[in-house]
């Protein structure tokens, strides 16, 4: 959810098209691996191929998924916390405004939003995300420099183009991975048919 100078409440949360889940792929692995069940071929090594499928959640848990190559956000900074650390968008305002005094009033900081990255990832375990958004290149270098202090904890700021580009990077590796175990299963089990 978004927090705007004008809305001191904050709103609903909301996942954009490119964080909700590309179930095309995974739906083919499913299809192609109950077609070879049904019909299993007489090769040993199918049990690793098969093994190797189900053990793409375990080897990349919590990976989030793109439809699309990210947007560049380059005047967005990123402040990561444990999940258990509920502070709210009135927390990361007071401490914007430690940085840079009257920083909303000025329009130094456009907006704030949240990310629950375990709700985006259907996961558990991973960091919150609260993105400051910032009017010019100057105010950003300060609170890249600068970080959030909470209560007594300092947080790092960070770019939050960077920090999407690893999962981005993280989404190519696992959606290859994937690819190359269907590939595997299409022809083997297009093998066990023409065998039949």
């Amino acid at each position: 959810n978004t927090f705007h100078p004008n809305d001191r409440l904050g709103g609903g949360l909301n996942l954009p098209a490119d964080h909700q889940p590309a179930l095309s792929l995974s739906l083919s692995l499913s299809l192609s691996l109950s077609r070879i069940l049904r019909h299993p071929p007489k090769k040993k090594h199918l049990k690793q191929f098969v093994s190797k499928y189900e053990a793409l959640d375990l080897e990349m848990p919590g990976i989030r998924k793109f439809l699309d190559s990210p947007t560049a956000q380059p005047m967005t900074v990123c402040m990561e916390c444990p999940s258990e650390l509920d502070f709210s968008h009135l927390d990361i305002m007071r401490a914007a405004d430690s940085v840079v005094p009257n920083a909303f009033d000025e329009g130094k900081v456009t907006s704030i939003q949240f990310e629950n990255l375990n709700v985006i990832c259907g996961s558990s375990g991973l960091k919150n995300r609260w993105l400051i958004n910032i009017s010019d290149f100057q105010t950003r270098s300060l609170f890249l420099n600068s970080g959030l202090v909470i209560g007594k904890t300092y947080f790092m700021l960070q770019r939050y183009d960077d920090l999407v580009m690893e999962d981005y990077k993280l989404h190519l590796r696992r959606a290859l991975a994937q690819k190359k175990v269907l590939e595997t299963l299409n022809e083997t089990a297009k093998l066990c048919t023409d065998a039949r």
